[in-house]
């Protein structure tokens, strides 16, 4: 969870208890890595691939029309403003 939460830069509480939700939906599974502590691999189930599968296409359309609302000057402020959020939270880490 410690590496999820990390790479989402969310809190670990919030990614424990979002994984919690996905097993209990059968999105994803874990399993112990064996390494003497209570590290988790999670896996996406075939049943999460076809969820992800669905909703990505959706999710890449309406990114798509958001940014035409945007001319290529506010784009690029946006993506600029994006790129300074990220290194922040790199930093906070």
């Amino acid at each position: 969870m410690k590496q999820l939460a990390e790479v989402s830069a969310s809190d670990k509480a919030l990614v424990s208890r979002t994984v919690k939700e996905l097993i209990a939906k059968g999105l994803v599974s874990t399993a112990s890595m064996k390494t003497g502590d209570r590290s988790l691999e999670c896996h996406i189930t075939a049943k999460g691939a076809r969820v992800v599968n669905k909703v990505i296409g959706q999710a890449r359309e309406r990114h798509a029309r958001l940014l035409l609302a945007l001319d290529t000057e506010d784009r690029v402020r946006l993506y600029g403003i994006l790129q300074k959020l990220q290194e922040v939270c790199a930093d906070i880490d």
